[in-house]
């Protein structure tokens, strides 16, 4: 996991400025740098790192750039990765302490990594990693695995993670002929006048109950609308909530 998360990290610019288990990143941005934490426990240690020994070294190297760098105290993150023995059967148990974790207020971001050894992925001596991932959670097939089943793949769950925790990490997208806006989607499901009549209901948002559908009225009638497309109009959205 760790020589993992080193070409991660290297992939995006930044430079590794020491540490052992836990190892310190920065990356120059623009008019400002970026610094990162990142330490490596196992979910038994989980339980009072803040507060325990077993942050010490984190803390030890954020004290140690600290003397270096005058915004370290507000551009750090803690990117903390937590191995399990088996995804499914550990997260349950930690998902009340992973939560308390990252909304700590006290020293800097938190953000959290579960995984396995097994959800590490190999890719071929030379490749990018971030390629491979992109490649991964691209995989429709794998994609509606996840969605049945979160923790079933464990490679998967972990490329999840990552584009959602790191957020110097661009989620992918898919390049579809298919994809259509919702605007676009809209177009085709409604007539003019219906969309007219939407359009005027957008301007009704927030208003008071008092009055509010007196107010539709007479959107409707604004629009050229009668009662019988009103009807209409909103028995096409009834299913698709």
């Amino acid at each position: 996991m760790k020589a993992l998360i080193n070409n991660i990290f290297a992939e995006h610019g930044f430079s590794r400025m020491g540490g052992e288990n836990a190892i310190f990143f920065e990356k120059d941005i623009q008019d400002r740098q970026e610094y990162f934490l990142v330490d490596f426990i196992d979910a038994t240690q989980f339980k009072g790192y803040l507060q325990g020994e077993q942050g010490s070294e984190v803390f030890a190297l954020f004290e140690e750039h600290k003397k270096r760098k005058k915004d370290i105290e507000k551009n750090t993150s803690l990117l903390l990765c937590i191995r399990l023995d088996t995804m499914a059967g550990d997260i349950a148990g930690l998902k009340n302490g992973i939560l308390d974790f990252e909304e700590n207020e006290y020293w800097f971001k938190k953000y959290t990594l579960v995984y396995t050894d097994a959800s590490v992925p190999q890719p071929a001596e030379g490749a990018s990693v971030m390629e491979h991932f992109n490649t991964l959670l691209l995989d429709n097939e794998r994609f509606s695995s996840y969605k049945e089943n979160s923790y079933a793949d464990e490679t998967y769950f972990l490329g999840i993670q990552l584009f959602l925790k790191l957020p110097f990490l661009a989620v992918p997208q898919h390049d579809q002929v298919n994809y259509r806006t919702i605007s676009e989607i809209l177009k085709d499901k409604l007539s003019e006048a219906e969309i007219l009549f939407m359009e005027k209901l957008r301007t009704l948002e927030g208003m008071d109950a008092e009055g509010y559908w007196e107010n539709i009225r007479a959107a409707s009638l604004e629009t050229g609308g009668e009662e019988e497309m009103i009807q209409a109009f909103m028995n096409k959205f009834r299913t698709d909530a």
